[in-house]
């Protein structure tokens, strides 16, 4: 399954638990930053 269903699977799990939805951006948020750093490694673009 793809990462971004993934993500929204868990997303919708959530519901309007605040905490938990703040632990899944989190967490979605380091993902994101640590591809973004792998690109950037690879540069200058």
């Amino acid at each position: 399954m793809d990462a971004q269903q993934q993500w929204l699977r868990g997303r919708r799990s959530c519901g309007a638990d605040r905490a938990c939805l703040t632990r899944l951006y989190d967490r979605r948020l380091d993902e994101l930053e640590r591809g973004l750093e792998r690109i950037y490694r690879n540069g200058p673009f």
